[in-house]
């Protein structure tokens, strides 16, 4: 076969646009800045509640009601995936 034929056109790599590499990264960004938001409003709702009532320990701990039932877990939930998405965005890890 006669060069830049058939069989040179098999080897060629993909082309990746750049369009595309950024949509993905854009994606990227825009999830991470939603969770900075939602973070952002439960710090807000957590300040207020502690203003309004106290916290003990037992209560940010244990609590089994209200704001504080999942607040720990669902916040660091948010916090881990946050610093996944922004190492993903880079291109490092968190090694």
């Amino acid at each position: 076969m006669a060069p830049g034929g058939l069989e040179h056109k098999a080897r060629m790599r993909p082309i990746i646009f750049r369009s595309e590499t950024m949509s993905d990264k854009q994606a990227l960004i825009d999830e991470k800045n939603k969770l900075i938001e939602e973070m952002l409003e439960m710090q807000k709702q957590f300040i207020e509640f502690e203003h309004a009532n106290g916290i003990s320990g037992k209560d940010y701990y244990y609590s089994q009601d209200g704001l504080l039932k999942d607040y720990r877990e669902k916040y660091n939930e948010m916090a881990v995936r946050l610093v996944d998405i922004s190492h993903e965005i880079v291109g490092s890890s968190r090694l």
